[in-house]
């Protein structure tokens, strides 16, 4: 009996570790499917043995302290072997009867362990405990059946050598909390190394400490400014020709009197970074509605600026105001405020091509629109720092249930957070130090003058995910993806303002010499993309647009990089592109 128990807990609390291990080296190839089913097979071999064992333990004690008249009750005590925990009734029965009284009461107290584990997995009973009070009632249990068991009186001397599983758990269980003890250090450092590569705490409770110092998304301008924002759908459309443009400008301002006064009230504010109210559930709960306000708001200065391309003055007014609401984005605490933010920059420099081709600006005025720029590499490398305070955020989280909703309280999380908490702690801490490792890496990257080509990125990228599925790190496989895309996003916008400052050499070459250039030949060098290093790709005369959705061709020229295939598709469907159209 002694060793039946010992062995099916030693079975049952490494079954985790077993079942994770199989697992894992079954994805990392193919071959390995049938090793890792061999493997179960025997684990379940093991099992059905020490269940038969026990069983015949069990039954064995009943024979010998009932009388033949009681043989109905042989067949229950064999079954309470599949039910390991609550083998304390047969043994508590058995040491009464043998008036064995302090081990009979071990037994009780193992029976009472086990109770408390089913009762607190269920719904209608008000009795919950959380995750680590539920492995101490484990250990308990445990614990107090072997005591009783090893009570039982028969002729056999007792063998502490049926105790050798036990030794084996006991060193199983200490290992883990050494190593998770490891993991956390580990884990301090990385994230204390992200913090001195950014120059600023990563940490969560620095991050709600810097949201409370921020302008609250509840408080004035700011919530009438997204409120106004949903109440007034902008549908602007800066392909029309300026006189429609123009007409269909004025119509909607006229219709929309509430969102302009509010828009212009919302300007007059000193960029901050936007506060959002605490929460104890994860950072990816967290709304963030200015996004979208703020995005329409640089749509609706765009199409004013493309409206008055004409005038100097509101032209280089607007374009200070497009760049405010960049900032906004900029210093807020997301890294998909940071891709907004590059949206949004995107829109500016794309509506500036209407006073280019007007020739509203003097070289000048160029130069310094070119220069105000935020330093990208930056942006994005708190952007990650960003992701690896969300990581902490999901990780406390998942070992609380409440990255899994409200449906999936402690009490539903089901076995493994209930019943294995080391376990369950172990691997997301695995997966949170191989994040952190990902993460400083990227920002090593990006905060390195030498960007990654577009061959490593691919490279870097396949051998992530297939890391993250051979060990099933869960929230590394849903985290990473998006910061993996940074360097790319990066590079497209670099290549975006080369674009354009390109465009503006056309131009000068244009007002210089009476025509388009013919190719970019008349440039020192023709710039390449900083993912392929391939040239950029110019096509100029009757080009393709878009007007009122659909595709024409007007007088100008388009400048543009290739995509992932390297190949020079038609510049129309390009991903990276500037164009200017000389004639509507």
């Amino acid at each position: 009996a002694l060793f039946g128990v010992s062995f099916i807990s030693m079975l049952f609390s490494t079954a985790s570790a077993i079942i994770y291990f199989l697992v894992s080296y079954a994805l990392s190839s193919k071959a390995n499917i049938p090793i890792s089913i061999c493997a179960a097979g025997i684990i379940l071999i093991l099992w059905l043995y020490a269940i038969i064992v026990l069983a015949n333990a069990y039954s064995s004690m009943m024979r010998k302290c009932t009388h033949k008249s009681k043989a109905k009750y042989y067949g229950p005590s064999n079954v309470s072997a599949l039910f390991f925990r609550f083998g304390g009734a047969i043994v508590s029965y058995v040491l009464f009867k043998q008036k064995r009284y302090s081990f009979g009461i071990a037994g009780v107290v193992s029976l009472f362990c086990a109770v408390l584990l089913v009762v607190s997995g269920l719904e209608s009973i008000p009795i919950k405990f959380d995750s680590y009070t539920i492995w101490m009632i484990s250990w308990l249990q445990f614990i107090t059946l072997l005591l009783a068991v090893s009570g039982y009186r028969d002729k056999c001397k007792l063998n502490y050598m049926y105790l050798w599983p036990l030794l084996l758990l006991i060193l199983y269980v200490m290992g883990l909390r050494t190593f998770n003890a490891k993991l956390e250090h580990d884990i301090r450092q990385k994230r204390a190394e992200i913090s001195r590569l950014l120059g600023y705490s990563i940490d969560l409770k620095d991050f709600w400490k810097k949201q409370a110092n921020g302008l609250m998304i509840e408080n004035e301008p700011l919530k009438s400014f997204v409120s106004a924002n949903y109440k007034n759908g902008l549908c602007l459309d800066t392909d029309l020709p300026l006189a429609e443009r123009r007409k269909q400008f004025t119509q909607w301002n006229k219709e929309h009197p509430e969102y302009v006064n509010v828009f212009n009230n919302f300007l007059k504010q000193q960029v901050t970074t936007v506060g959002h109210p605490y929460t104890d559930e994860t950072l990816a709960s967290v709304e963030i509605p200015e996004l979208n306000a703020f995005r329409n708001a640089a749509r609706y200065l765009s199409y004013d600026l493309s409206v008055n391309c004409r005038s100097r003055d509101i032209v280089l007014k607007r374009n200070r105001e497009i760049e405010k609401l960049r900032d906004w984005c900029v210093q807020d605490s997301f890294l998909i405020s940071k891709l907004v933010a590059i949206a949004i920059e995107r829109i500016r420099l794309r509506a500036m091509a209407y006073p280019l081709q007007a020739g509203t600006l003097p070289p000048e005025d160029w130069r310094q629109i070119m220069r105000n720029k935020p330093n990208w590499r930056t942006v994005l490398a708190n952007g990650i720092g960003n992701e690896a305070t969300m990581f902490e955020s999901m990780i406390e989280g998942m070992l609380t249930g409440k990255a899994l909703g409200k449906e999936f309280t402690p009490d539903k999380t089901g076995v493994v957070l209930k019943h294995l908490p080391l376990e369950f702690a172990v691997h997301f801490n695995r997966d949170y130090l191989f994040a952190l490792g990902a993460y400083n890496e990227q920002i090593k990257t990006l905060l390195d003058p030498i960007s990654q080509t577009g061959l490593e990125k691919t490279t870097t990228e396949s051998l992530n995910n297939q890391i993250c599925r051979n060990n099933i790190f869960i929230i590394s496989s849903m985290m990473i993806p998006s910061v993996e895309m940074i360097k790319t996003k990066r590079a497209e916008m670099n290549d975006f303002y080369r674009l354009m400052e390109t465009a503006i050499k056309v131009m000068e070459y244009r007002k210089k010499h009476g025509k388009l250039p013919e190719s970019l030949s008349f440039l020192p060098t023709i710039p390449k993309d900083s993912i392929y290093k391939k040239p950029f790709i110019y096509e100029h005369g009757k080009i393709k647009v878009m007007l009122n959705r659909k595709p024409v061709k007007c007088s100008g020229f388009r400048i543009y990089t290739r995509d992932e295939t390297c190949k020079a598709q038609e510049g129309f469907r390009a991903k990276n592109k500037y164009t200017v159209i000389l004639e509507p």
